[in-house]
């Protein structure tokens, strides 16, 4: 659920071709930047209730770091 919502947001929010989006994609090969990585640090939170800091968000390196992330952390 996570993985297709962000999937989701990527594509519409920042252009990102949908299928591109997997669990092994790193960050940078979507030309996400850390500016990018804070809008969906803030999209998560106010969608689930996660608070991400920014250590965590500057460790994120590829989708499954953002899903794992967030399954780890709802309530």
């Amino acid at each position: 659920m996570v993985l297709i919502q962000l999937r989701e947001l990527l594509s519409d929010r920042f252009g990102c071709e949908a299928e591109a989006v997997e669990l092994a994609t790193s960050l940078d090969e979507l030309n996400l930047y850390p500016a990018d990585r804070e809008e969906i640090a803030a999209w998560f939170l106010e969608l689930y209730g996660v608070g991400v800091s920014a250590a965590e968000i500057a460790a994120w390196e590829t989708i499954e770091d953002i899903v794992g992330h967030i399954e780890d952390h709802m309530e």
